[in-house]
């Protein structure tokens, strides 16, 4: 539960950003679902890179400052959302012709999110048992709804993807995880 306290240091950090940052805009304040000590700040920024490292590396400044004059936690979050790409059926060790297979598809997908200025790629591993997972972030659900899985059929179109999202960069839970299962079947189960 977000306390007046709270609020209240939250309208001044995001004043504090608002002056040095105009092109920021307001998402909400939230309890933070991994640390009910820590609130997140979250804001839209701009559709650039550079921009949005240099606002939250003030951000953190700011929020550094509150946590020792105040001592209360806040994280300002971007509008982000975070993306898995899921490939549950690879088992074994990826070698030669498998592995050149999920590295083409790993920067088809990162070129196609860079092309559409659509978010971020990051990397790829083994998920779970016998599965690969990529991950990646993207400013639209849309995007991981639509493009990504038409791209993975272009290029695999036999192949199972589950593509689960979390906005602001909350880790993924496992069990609690409703999946996204591309293409999709009759009860959206996987």
């Amino acid at each position: 539960m977000i306390t007046k306290k709270q609020e209240t240091l939250a309208q001044e950090l995001y004043q504090s950003l608002k002056e040095k940052f105009p092109e920021i805009e307001p998402i909400g304040l939230i309890e933070s679902p991994a640390d009910p000590d820590s609130t997140w700040l979250n804001i839209v920024v701009p559709d650039d890179e550079d921009r949005e490292i240099e606002i939250l590396e003030f951000a953190a400044e700011q929020a550094t400052d509150i946590l020792l004059d105040q001592d209360e936690h806040f994280s300002v979050m971007t509008d982000l959302y975070s993306v898995e790409i899921e490939f549950p059926h690879v088992k074994g060790l990826l070698s030669g012709d498998r592995e050149k297979k999920y590295h083409n598809l790993h920067q088809a997908i990162g070129n196609l999110i860079r092309s559409r200025n659509a978010g971020r790629m990051g990397g790829m591993s083994a998920g779970r048992p016998g599965s690969l997972v990529m991950f990646c972030h993207l400013r639209s659900l849309d995007f991981a709804q639509t493009e990504i899985p038409r791209l993975i059929k272009r290029m695999n179109a036999d192949e199972k993807v589950i593509i689960r999202w979390d906005q602001h960069g909350y880790p993924f839970k496992w069990d609690r995880r409703e999946p996204h299962l591309y293409p999709p079947t009759g009860d959206g189960a996987v």
